[in-house]
């Protein structure tokens, strides 16, 4: 992914504060993933989850590191911690580092939507008594590669107000990877490969991809299953679950886009618009070509109101991939949300040109020449859509009101009954179908057809209306009067 100016010039304003803040030398950093509450331990951290913080921390790393020293040639307790801190053994160090671009990269490797820190410590500060350096000999070590130091506070953590508020460094979540990138740079060289180095690093990986695998293809299933349902809640059920096993994948590999972009769609499948949108996006941070994640998250923003950033979005996904007949489809959709009926038809055509043979397409586009009064045209779309689709509902529906709208009644009597017949529990193609008898003086069959629409939707307000108009036409005013009151 290539890092745009604005990025490079970010990244510099960052990397700027920190020497500035260090320029005496003075300083050690530690990178966080996330801008947590308080700097702790791993080992104060799992007591708190066990609820174990009555426990003394260094007395519950002094049993622990008795353990330890039954395993591997170490006798100096203190590389035994060291080694332990960083194959991920619970210990009461705090990882800090004498370079700041390792830091940088720490606080952008993870998590990536939500936002990292880099924080600076004075060596000479209130820190000064708990600062422990490794003496690891070996400069291909993890220790060494890392530049590590470490802090070991008395209570588990530092306290908040041993840190400035000029000595926290925000990482913006939309920062990481192109910060990441940056980071490979030759003259940096600072990457997964080169921190975690060592064949330790590689077996972490590889336990974290493989614990992943089974749990994407879980979700993959439950999504299909979803999709093929009618079931609303077997549907919810199916998402729900393919929503656990993919935040399972992400905390286990914090960089997957298929993870991400799948819970995203799931999220938005099941109304959790919001939740899609911020899906989809990370997945854009972490890839940022990908166009399918445009052209969802444009759906989402367009089902929330959001038609400007939905539009945005159809643009990016047609700049990357200007051969996409749905992006062109669903641009259609937008502007003709926000009344732009040029637009839009000039989107649908050229949705058609990429794909012909899309009846749903022909639809849309005949929705747009029927909301602009273009009846014959709107009608020669409808037509095509159900030479394409024979049993395409909405399309006799469309095609129907357009005869109505031209005056052509009996055709208009036909599409209606097509209609009725595809969905014979559907009260609104009854209610459209006794409008075109009754336009004609056919009061006895609007009238029946009225009163199946009422009879399918008990509260349809506007059928009472119209049969009772229906009624008084006929000179039956003391039924009508009982419509028009219902009605009321």
């Amino acid at each position: 992914m290539k890092i745009q100016q604005t990025e490079r010039y970010r990244i510099f304003e960052i990397i700027g504060k920190i020497v500035m803040k260090s320029a005496d030398g003075d300083y050690i950093y530690r990178g966080e993933q996330e801008c947590n509450k308080v700097v702790s331990s791993n080992l104060w951290r799992e007591l708190k989850k066990l609820n174990l913080l009555d426990l003394d921390v260094e007395e519950v790393q002094k049993i622990e590191l008795e353990k330890a020293k039954r395993y591997g040639n170490k006798t100096d307790e203190f590389d035994i911690l060291v080694e332990l801190q960083h194959f991920g053994g619970k210990t009461n160090l705090i990882d800090y580092t004498t370079d700041h671009y390792v830091a940088l990269f720490f606080a952008a490797n993870g998590s990536p939507d939500k936002d990292g820190r880099v924080i600076l410590q004075s060596k000479t500060g209130k820190i000064k008594d708990w600062i422990r350096k490794p003496r690891d000999s070996d400069q291909g070590s993890r220790p060494n590669v890392q530049e590590s130091i470490f802090v070991q506070p008395p209570e588990g953590f530092i306290p908040n107000d041993f840190i400035a508020s000029d000595e926290i460094i925000v990482i913006p979540k939309e920062l990481k990877r192109p910060l990441l990138e940056y980071l490979q740079k030759p003259e940096f060289n600072i990457s997964d490969e080169t921190i975690y180095h060592d064949i330790h690093g590689f077996i972490k990986s590889q336990a974290n991809r493989w614990s992943a695998y089974p749990k994407l293809y879980q979700a993959e299933k439950l999504q299909d299953k979803a999709d093929q349902t009618k079931s609303p809640e077997e549907k919810t059920k199916h998402y729900q679950g393919a929503t656990e096993h993919l935040t399972d994948v992400i905390n286990l590999l914090p960089d997957s886009v298929e993870a991400y972009f799948n819970r995203g769609r799931a999220y938005h499948m099941s109304g959790k618009v919001d939740r899609a949108i911020q899906d989809y996006t990370t997945s854009l941070r972490l890839q940022s070509h990908l166009t399918e994640a445009y052209v969802n998250r444009g759906l989402a923003y367009d089902e929330s109101g959001a038609f400007e950033r939905a539009i945005q979005d159809y643009d990016t996904a047609i700049k990357l991939n200007p051969n996409n007949p749905e992006a062109y489809q669903i641009r259609g959709v937008a502007y003709s949300s926000k009344d732009d009926y040029e637009r839009a038809i000039e989107d649908y055509t050229k949705a058609i040109d990429l794909k012909p043979d899309d009846a749903k397409v022909y639809n849309d586009r005949g929705t747009v020449h029927l909301q602009n009064g273009e009846m014959e045209k709107a009608i020669e779309d409808f037509s095509t859509a159900i030479d394409l689709k024979h049993d395409y509902l909405i399309a006799y529906y469309n095609r129907g009101l357009a005869y109505s709208k031209k005056g052509e009644h009996d055709l208009a009597t036909e599409d209606f009954t097509e209609t009725t017949q595809l969905t014979p529990d559907s009260p609104g193609t009854y209610h459209s179908r006794g409008m075109a008898h009754g336009i004609k003086g056919q009061y006895d069959l609007a009238i029946e057809d009225f009163t199946k629409a009422i009879d399918r939707d008990p509260e349809f307000v506007e059928a009472y209306c119209n049969r009772g108009l229906a009624y008084y036409s006929k000179g039956k005013v003391d039924l009508a009067i009982k419509d028009y009151t219902k009605a009321i």
